[in-house]
């Protein structure tokens, strides 16, 4: 079943980040079903230290669970800057359409796909995950090596060599097949023993208010694509 696919899938995650030598653990089983990143994202926002850096919005976000309300708030914040340099970046990074290389992927039917449960995560979305949380996101993959073992993706749209929180996202990733969210050893959060998955709670979506704005500046290319592949299809 789903459950034993999942355990499988996380303890391979940790497998190969201890193989690199990092000292984590699993947190809760994250579900799977291409909902995966956004809820490892409400996982680690739970965590402690990291819940008390956040403003009330973000922690009702967390403590809701609810992937599909993450994903419009997510939407509505690169809305609100859409004429943010790094915004046009993007735009201008759009993927192909894989099955129908004809029609090109245009900016507002990637984030009509987006918003629907269970269409993976794909690097824009994470960037602007990361923006929207005003959070660097550490990303262990099982395709990352030593002299490479995870990917980081700041949080900061105006210069991403500026962290803006203290504590990073930390969540692991079998390439291109799931994300799992993942704890120090020293961390005090529970650790549950039977692996038990986290169940996300859904609610009626709504428009968040404005609630985050940025001023803009020179950018750095702020979009790295080296380890995540673009799944969109």
């Amino acid at each position: 079943g789903s459950w034993v696919n999942e355990k499988s899938l996380a303890n391979e995650i940790l497998g190969h980040v201890r193989s690199l030598g990092l000292r984590f653990k699993l947190d809760r089983l994250t579900r799977g079903e291409g909902n995966c990143f956004m809820i490892s994202v409400m996982q680690q926002l739970k965590r402690p230290e990291v819940f008390q850096s956040h403003p009330p919005h973000i922690q009702r976000l967390a403590n809701s669970m609810d992937h599909l309300q993450l994903r419009v708030n997510v939407k509505h914040y690169i809305d609100s800057v859409s004429d943010h340099e790094a915004v046009q970046r993007m735009k201008m990074l759009l993927p192909v359409n894989n099955s129908a290389p004809q029609r090109p992927v245009t900016w507002e039917s990637y984030w009509s796909a987006i918003l629907k449960p269970g269409v993976w995560a794909d690097t824009f979305f994470i960037r602007a995950t990361a923006w929207y949380l005003r959070n660097d996101i550490k990303l262990f993959s099982t395709s990352n090596d030593k002299k490479s073992p995870y990917t980081r993706i700041s949080g900061n749209i105006d210069d991403e060599e500026v962290p803006l929180r203290p504590h990073d996202l930390t969540i692991g990733t079998k390439t291109e097949i799931h994300f799992q969210s993942l704890l120090l050893e020293s961390d005090d959060s529970d650790e549950d023993e039977d692996f038990q998955p986290v169940k996300p709670k859904l609610r009626k979506v709504e428009a968040p208010k404005k609630e985050i704005k940025t001023d803009s500046s020179d950018l750095k290319c702020p979009v790295c694509f080296k380890d995540i592949k673009h799944l969109l299809r």
